[in-house]
């Protein structure tokens, strides 16, 4: 459910980040980007219900490899936009570093509280945590090229803070009050 709520979550760093136009623009990306999450959903469930139906461990564990090289693959190839930013306009990188840690940090904040009176137990940080640790470079499947080169180094700035969510909120995620 986390995914399919992404393209409502990325309005409002599409919007902070004067690079795609108006919200007609961004509320057109954002529905391409709910399509594209549904094709794919609906292609891997038919995947699961036909070709792999009682997958074994072996195979869990050989698909889970696949993916962390694929992402693996995607996060350095998403860093080149970091480094060339480093290497030729280091303020970029500090503005956007900081709106991607309010963005990313400050959505978990804001729905770690909001979840409190909902009594979510244990789930209240998984609900904080994958509205805050956004995969915004699935975004760019849906976003035209012209859109996607501003957008890499917010892409590559955001994995910081999704990388040290764990350190910086974990103390209050353990608290976990109901």
């Amino acid at each position: 459910t986390a995914t399919a709520l992404l393209p409502l979550t990325v309005i409002l760093p599409f919007t902070i980040l004067p690079v795609i136009g108006d919200i007609q623009e961004i509320s057109w990306f954002a529905f391409k980007l709910f399509l594209i999450i549904f094709t794919v959903s609906l292609l891997a469930l038919a995947l699961r219900r036909y070709l792999i139906r009682e997958p074994s461990p072996d195979t869990i564990k050989s698909i889970e490899g696949l993916m962390t090289i694929a992402m693996a693959g995607v996060v350095i190839g998403l860093m080149t936009g970091f480094h060339q930013t480093a290497l030729t306009n280091p303020y970029d990188i500090i503005t956007t570093l900081l709106i991607a840690f309010c963005v990313c940090i400050g959505t978990q904040i804001i729905v770690w509280s909001l979840a409190k009176p909902f009594r979510l137990g244990d789930y209240r940080p998984a609900y904080a945590i994958c509205a805050g640790n956004r995969n915004m470079a699935i975004c760019l499947a849906s976003l035209p090229a012209t859109v996607t080169d501003p957008l890499l180094l917010f892409i590559a700035c955001y994995q910081i803070p999704m990388y040290l969510t764990p350190s910086l909120l974990g103390r209050v995620y353990r608290q976990n009050p109901v």
